[in-house]
């Protein structure tokens, strides 16, 4: 009986690795973060990223449409792949 517990908890023992391994596998270290840092707000901390300015050229104000026959339009400049 000693035997067959012996060799359950060994074998319990290297799932328990193995699952950690392969879970673990994709995860990385949380990055530090001092008080003051600017952060996006997302909802899992592993996905916080710290902050970035916008990019020269780069607003957060869309343009004003052009009114058509009093529906609002906008003008399309480019398609960017997704």
């Amino acid at each position: 009986m000693k035997t067959v517990h012996k060799e359950a908890q060994v074998a319990l023992s290297k799932l328990h690795n193995d699952m950690t391994h392969y879970a673990d596998f994709h995860r990385g270290e949380a990055p530090e973060y001092k008080i003051g840092d600017k952060v996006c707000d997302v909802i899992n901390v592993s996905r916080i990223r710290p902050y970035r300015p916008l990019a020269t050229g780069q607003s957060t104000i869309p343009p004003e449409p052009i009114v058509i026959e009093g529906t609002p339009k906008y003008k399309v400049e480019e398609i960017t792949d997704s």
